[in-house]
């Protein structure tokens, strides 16, 4: 009996202890007896959890070596294993490999980890997406970018009888990067912070790029890419997912709305002064509410912190939600015009550690498994420029270059509504985790940095609009 038989055999034989000890909890009496019997229960499924998620690991790894034999390639062992039973590595699995030409590449292949059935299917379609943006850049744009040399992902439409971990394990060989000596893959925050204002030039031209060649192609994109996400038909759709964000929908007692996002900052009991002082309503009705499991005293409406934090940086008060009000007034015409209506795709998860800067700072956009479109030239670049810019938070000169070519490419109308809005939206929404994180790493020195680089630069989204706050 094999390893994979005997796993197995003791996964059912464990599975069948948990049921016998469940059902007989069921019938006991005894207090004493029944916390002792829930005792085992707990102690038998936490083993049978372990013992699934070893059985899950041994299954595919041989998935994963019977694969890469079937495609000729050399591995090393160790990283393998050491991947297969990585606590992180439970997405997809991103193996260096070697072909019969002794020509590096990546060996892609999508895992379930220790996801419930729902984030599976989520994280599943991101990797199928992946798989089919890449062949939709270079087989029918002309974009540069890392190709696909093999998969088993199929063209088109996905059975969904084929989309299911139990009965297919999706790879994909993606080609690799020259040694060169260019900065290549960046990767981290100190990389980070060694891109140049050239590289920051380079990879809005590229933004732009994308952009015209999808809209000239004339390809329906969601036909295309496979369960393309949507980044906003219109302005409409930037301004509601703008103002979830910043939890600046009306207290409606019939909707959650008003819980989208209340963060707990490190400083909340200042904010909770300044909000009852300068906005008793809805601090009172955030107080009315302190009984409810769903609020609770030192949780604040986003725009709340961000209105307290402005006014400290701004040395005098601010009526951020009027001021964003104001913004949106003034946007809508210049987003609205039909110079800036079409079909657009976006990255979706643009970033530093997204980027390979090759020779000459030549840009590639790398891992699109949340690609999408728009249905606006400005939304989509916003989209993908707000994002790269507001997670470049330590390194001033490359977020400058990248607010220059945007000027540059769209001209000073256009581009400065990208600008306001990518700002607005991709450094609140940065800025939102890092209010909510525990408090003890809001404290540490290096997420303070984060946190204050992101939300220093909102108050230029209203300036770049003339839009006094």
């Amino acid at each position: 009996m094999g390893l994979e038989d005997n796993l197995r055999k003791l996964f059912a034989d464990r599975q069948k202890q948990v049921e016998a000890d469940a059902d007989i909890n069921q019938g006991v009496g005894d207090k004493k007896k029944n916390e002792e019997l829930i005792a085992a229960t707990n102690t038998s499924a936490n083993k049978l959890i372990r013992m699934k998620s070893v059985f899950e690991q041994v299954k595919f790894a041989a998935q994963v070596e019977d694969t890469l034999r079937g495609l000729g390639m050399e591995w090393n062992e160790r990283d393998l294993g050491r991947m297969i039973e990585s606590e992180t590595e439970e997405r997809h699995l991103n193996l260096p490999v070697l072909g019969p030409d002794l020509e590096p590449k990546f060996f892609k292949a999508y895992r379930g980890g220790r996801m419930n059935k729902e984030d599976v299917n989520h994280h599943r379609n991101a990797f199928i997406r992946e798989v089919s943006v890449s062949r939709l850049l270079k087989d029918k744009l002309g974009i540069e970018a890392f190709g696909v040399s093999a998969t088993n992902v199929p063209a088109g439409p996905i059975d969904p009888e084929d989309n299911n971990p139990d009965n297919k394990t999706f790879y994909a060989l993606i080609e690799s990067a020259p040694a060169d000596g260019s900065p290549g893959f960046i990767r981290g925050h100190e990389q980070m912070a060694q891109l140049t204002a050239e590289q920051g030039r380079q990879a809005i031209k590229e933004l732009v790029g994308l952009g015209r060649a999808t809209a000239a192609s004339g390809l329906k994109l969601e036909e295309e890419i496979h369960d393309a996400q949507d980044h906003f038909d219109g302005f409409d759709g930037y301004e509601e997912n703008t103002k979830k964000i910043m939890s600046m929908f009306e207290f409606e007692e019939e909707t959650d709305e008003k819980y989208e996002n209340y963060v707990t900052p490190a400083d909340h009991q200042a904010i909770g002064e300044y909000l009852k002082s300068k906005h008793p309503q809805e601090y009172a009705a955030l107080v009315k509410d302190i009984d409810e499991d769903k609020v609770e005293a030192d949780r604040y409406p986003f725009w709340a912190v961000l209105e307290y934090r402005l006014s400290k940086q701004q040395g005098k008060p601010v009526d951020f939600r009027q001021a964003v009000g104001k913004l949106f007034e003034k946007l809508k015409p210049t987003v609205g015009a039909e110079r800036n209506v079409g079909e657009y795709m976006t990255h979706g998860d643009l970033s530093p550690n997204n980027l390979y800067v090759g020779q000459q700072d030549k840009t590639v956009f790398t891992d699109w498994e949340w690609a999408g479109w728009s249905g606006n030239r400005l939304l989509a670049i916003a989209y993908d420029y707000g994002n790269l810019r507001a997670r470049a938070w330590n390194n001033t000169e490359y977020r400058e270059a990248l607010d220059a070519q945007l000027l540059e490419e769209l001209g000073e109308e256009d581009g400065r509504a990208a600008m306001s809005m990518g700002i607005l939206r991709s450094h609140a929404n940065l800025a939102g985790f890092f209010e909510n994180y525990d408090i003890g790493k809001q404290l540490e020195e290096e997420e303070k940095k984060r946190r204050e680089a992101t939300e220093q630069d909102i108050a230029k989204a209203f300036a770049s609009m003339d839009v006094a706050i």
